[in-house]
């Protein structure tokens, strides 16, 4: 993953963000959550990163409905791919400035559209890590227009 503007942490632009002792160990388990099981589509692995208990709030899920869709997300937009902008760390919260994009077959599961749709959705995801797994999330999005 990669970060655009950020002279004032002292990166590059083409600067990789996960870096040892660049971020803390708990933004470092985010950013791979995003880049192992979202855009690399290994939703096997979601149990790595999601606590049992998780909870969703903005996209309400438990941890199997969060399974469930990245599963179904994974297999109806096989290229979606988050790009983090932002990345910011404290106590035992992780929150993320992001846009993910690329073409999807469904709005919804079992709802396709008459064609493939590129979208691409700005979010922004605060993460609360306890015992090293992502326990509780709290996402706020918008789609934005694709000319």
């Amino acid at each position: 993953m990669r970060v655009r503007d950020h002279e004032r942490r002292g990166l590059d632009a083409d600067q990789t963000v996960a870096q040892p002792g660049r971020l803390s160990r708990l933004a470092e388990l985010v950013l791979l959550y995003i880049a192992t099981v979202i855009n690399e589509r290994q939703t096997d692995r979601v149990d790595d990163f999601i606590a049992p208990g998780y909870r969703g709030h903005g996209f309400h899920a438990d941890r199997e409905a969060l399974r469930s869709f990245l599963t179904w997300q994974a297999e109806t937009a096989p290229e979606w791919v988050i790009d983090v902008q932002d990345v910011v760390a404290e106590r035992d919260r992780v929150a993320v400035r992001a846009v993910a994009s690329g073409t999807r077959a469904e709005r919804a599961p079992g709802e396709p559209y008459d064609t493939p749709s590129f979208q691409r959705v700005e979010w922004i995801t605060i993460y609360r890590i306890e015992s090293d797994l992502i326990s509780e999330a709290w996402v706020v999005s918008r789609t934005l227009d694709v000319p």
